[in-house]
């Protein structure tokens, strides 16, 4: 890209003017004839793709200012940083009628378009979530800072689905049509919080913590994505909340990461079976419509697929309805009776100082009475759920069969 000074000297050496023909033009004109007049008209030559409408808004403002050297290095600057062409050659015409006015030119060659957009190596994210997480679209001009940003914004969100080693490469081709932007994506593993406990919590329980914090355990309808910047928050939102209750010297003394690979669910219980079951109908449903998008599918293939998710999804839909409203259920009654508990505990510690050991060994085991009464409550809630909906789920999973062998004879 030339310097300022050789588009100076471009623009002095590639003069063209016009003049009317009531005028006559003396070769003996000065080179530098074109200096402070007056800049009645700006134009462009050799926009493609880039509107003219898009560029008035830089140049509008220096009509009718007298053209000097500070004027067009201020134009220039302006033109290149909306980083629409590779080269600019400006000169200048003469105005039919007027000696004191020009009209100034710039002979531009733009930057290729966007050809198309596509994205490769990516299992996890659909094609559709990764569109609309990049800015650039196919027909806009190729801005290589642009592409990049968005490179790092399909990172950003393989950590925010907790993908913490997910890195992803922008790849780009140029032919006739443009550039051709291929994002290749390698996922890695994901890192989820299989749980989280607590030390050294006397005031507060696990669940009342756990409930302040943003970063969640892998579970029903929770995804569990462990995302390093949350876990900075969380510390302090912890701290915060002691603080708040008048602990002020509260601080989180460590964190413990333990990393384990491949965990599954232990628990055989009915409940957890049929947790399983409705996640894993949910990756079956995911993979299903990237059958209905690939473009190299039969129709015949995507008929089915069209089926089986149907067939799926009604599946899904009556066990989700079951799980959801017990488990909502369940979570806000234990929360409340926790948080009564700890009021209790927080009343115990204001009074230690003011009641004989005797009388705060009973109200402490009154204390441990309650909790022992929430924990019976909890076991007693799952269970009748369990043998509630299990005979639910398995008719309804019965009648979808049926109604898929039936949509299949058709």
């Amino acid at each position: 890209m030339c310097s300022k000074n050789l588009k100076i000297k471009a623009l002095i050496f590639s003069l063209i003017f016009f003049v009317s023909l009531n005028s006559v033009c003396s070769q003996s004109e000065d080179s530098n004839w074109f200096w402070g007049k007056t800049i009645a008209e700006i134009s462009f030559e050799g926009l493609k793709s880039v509107k003219k409408s898009e560029l008035q808004g830089v140049t509008n403002s220096f009509i009718g200012k007298a053209f000097d050297e500070a004027v067009y290095n201020d134009i220039l600057d302006r033109l290149y940083a909306l980083a629409y062409f590779e080269d600019i050659e400006p000169y200048a015409k003469h105005i039919a009628k007027s000696n004191d006015k020009i009209n100034l030119v710039f002979n531009v060659t733009e930057h290729p378009v966007i050809a198309s957009i596509d994205f490769k190596g990516n299992k996890k994210i659909r094609n559709n979530e990764l569109k609309d997480t990049v800015t650039v679209k196919t027909g806009d001009v190729y801005i290589e800072a642009n592409a990049l940003l968005d490179e790092r914004a399909l990172r950003d969100l393989y950590i925010k689905k907790g993908y913490m080693n997910a890195k992803v490469t922008l790849k780009t081709t140029t032919d006739d049509d443009g550039v051709h932007l291929l994002f290749v994506a390698n996922e890695g593993n994901s890192t989820v919080v299989s749980s989280i406990t607590f030390s050294g919590n006397t005031v507060f329980s696990a669940r009342t913590l756990k409930s302040k914090i943003s970063l969640k355990e892998e579970g029903f309808l929770k995804n569990g994505a462990f995302q390093r910047s949350s876990l900075e928050t969380d510390k302090q939102i912890i701290v915060q909340h002691y603080m708040t209750k008048g602990y002020i010297d509260a601080r989180i003394v460590d964190v413990i990461e333990e990393t384990k690979y491949n965990l599954f669910i232990k628990s055989d219980s009915v409940y957890q079976v049929c947790l399983k079951e409705v996640l894993a109908l949910k990756d079956e449903i995911n993979l299903l419509n990237k059958v209905i998008e690939d473009e190299n599918a039969t129709s015949s293939e995507k008929l089915l697929a069209q089926i089986e998710i149907s067939t799926k999804t009604a599946l899904y839909e009556a066990a989700i309805v079951a799980l959801e409203s017990a488990k909502d259920l369940a979570d806000q009654t234990l929360l409340l009776a926790e948080e009564a508990l700890d009021n209790i505990i927080l009343g115990l510690k204001a009074l230690e100082e003011k009641f004989p050991d005797e009388i705060k060994s009973k109200l402490n085991s009154k204390a441990q009475d309650i909790e022992n009464k929430i924990n019976k409550v909890k076991d007693s809630f799952f269970k009748d759920f369990e043998e509630k909906y299990q005979n639910d789920l398995v008719s309804a999973k019965a009648d979808i069969e049926a109604r898929k062998q039936a949509l299949l004879s058709k």
